[in-house]
């Protein structure tokens, strides 16, 4: 079990290095775990949100509250400010980022790629100038 101030939040499931790149395996096992009928689960009535495989060269985490829960390699155990971090928002990061607008809404109106090269062409020649009025400026100055 893990625990973030005193308040059960997740499962770790260790297993030997030897299990290496197939430790997903064992995800269902892990959640089985986190959906157990144990008194922490029984107290608030959802599984734990966070589901961790290891084997000691290897960790992978998974978010149950993702929209489709699915484990990522992670380097390490997440520290426990970073947990309560996570809990303390409404949507895990992959709801979240479901809910990103379209980068284009109005797929049938792009702009022609040359238009578009000198549109950022343009941007990049009046960012310069205004790198070398700043600087002009900050030399005149004395701060530079």
């Amino acid at each position: 079990m893990l625990f973030v101030d005193k308040q059960p939040v997740g499962v770790i499931e260790a297993k030997k290095e030897t299990l290496g790149h197939n430790i997903t395996t064992v995800e269902d096992q892990t959640k089985d775990y986190a959906d157990a009928k144990l008194k922490w689960v029984q107290h608030t009535g959802q599984p734990l949100p966070f589901l961790y495989e290891a084997t000691g060269v290897l960790t992978r985490f998974t978010d149950q509250r993702d929209p489709k829960p699915r484990s990522r390699e992670v380097f390490t155990f997440h520290r426990p400010e970073t947990l309560r971090e996570l809990l303390s928002q409404e949507k895990s990061l992959r709801a979240r980022l479901l809910e990103l607008p379209a980068l284009i809404a109005d797929l049938d109106n792009l702009p022609e790629p040359a238009d578009l090269a000198d549109e950022i062409i343009d941007n990049i020649e009046a960012g310069l100038a205004s790198f070398r009025a700043v600087a002009a400026a900050l030399q005149l100055t004395g701060t530079a």
